[in-house]
């Protein structure tokens, strides 16, 4: 997956205020496959206030927008849900089938909110 030493925040990747990381370990076979970014205090900050700046624009978001959005987030993850299998498997060390039939379960579309 991409994007593991960067944050969203405010519709974009960025890097980190913080150059700290972490390994990410299989713990099935043990193996480091790869390392994610670890925040700080000030990357959180950062984000808080994107979302403290998007929040009187997007609380005016009607409830049929907000539904097409969800929507949109759904057909998005529907299509990566192998993407997702494959890092549960690797992050959990989960057998591939249970990854996959966790990812589905979990995905919005399987779950019938709308």
């Amino acid at each position: 997956m991409e994007n593991l030493k960067r944050f969203y925040i405010n519709g974009e990747w960025v890097d980190p205020i913080s150059d700290s990381t972490m390994e990410v370990t299989n713990p099935a076979t043990e193996e480091t496959i790869g390392s994610v970014a670890l925040g700080n205090a000030k990357d959180v900050d950062s984000a808080v206030a994107a979302a403290n700046a998007a929040f009187d624009e997007f609380s005016q978001t009607s409830k049929l927008d907000r539904l097409d959005l969800l929507k949109s987030v759904m057909v998005i993850t529907e299509r990566r849900l192998e993407d997702l299998a494959q890092a549960m498997r690797m992050e959990m060390g989960a057998p591939i089938t249970m990854a996959e039939f966790s990812s589905r379960c979990c995905s919005w579309s399987s779950s019938g909110f709308y």
